[in-house]
């Protein structure tokens, strides 16, 4: 179930991110929710779960979708975006429970 709620944050953020936002740049530059989202969720998510990576494959899809780039580039990106932040929490990052 929270798959599901998550897929469908992921939707309404790739929309708002390519109908709203595009009208609202800040410095000529516009957010990238997406990205946003994956690099939040990553770094918040437990290194040992996988749900990330789903999102990130997710989100990936549909920038992919909405961009000029050819379709998978940034599914690749965002993955291996996600796989890092993964590698860097579980090798530097030490969480203690008190």
């Amino acid at each position: 179930m929270k798959i599901f709620l998550l897929f469908f944050i992921v939707t309404m953020f790739a929309i708002l991110q390519s109908s709203f936002f595009i009208h609202f740049p800040i410095y000529g530059l516009v957010p990238n929710l997406l990205l946003a989202l994956v690099l939040i969720y990553n770094l918040l998510e437990d290194f040992k779960r996988v749900e990330g990576f789903y999102i990130a494959v997710f989100a990936g899809f549909w920038v992919d979708v909405f961009s000029t780039m050819p379709i998978g580039t940034y599914v690749v990106s965002f993955l291996f975006l996600a796989y890092l932040l993964k590698r860097i929490l579980r090798r530097y990052v030490e969480f203690t429970v008190s």
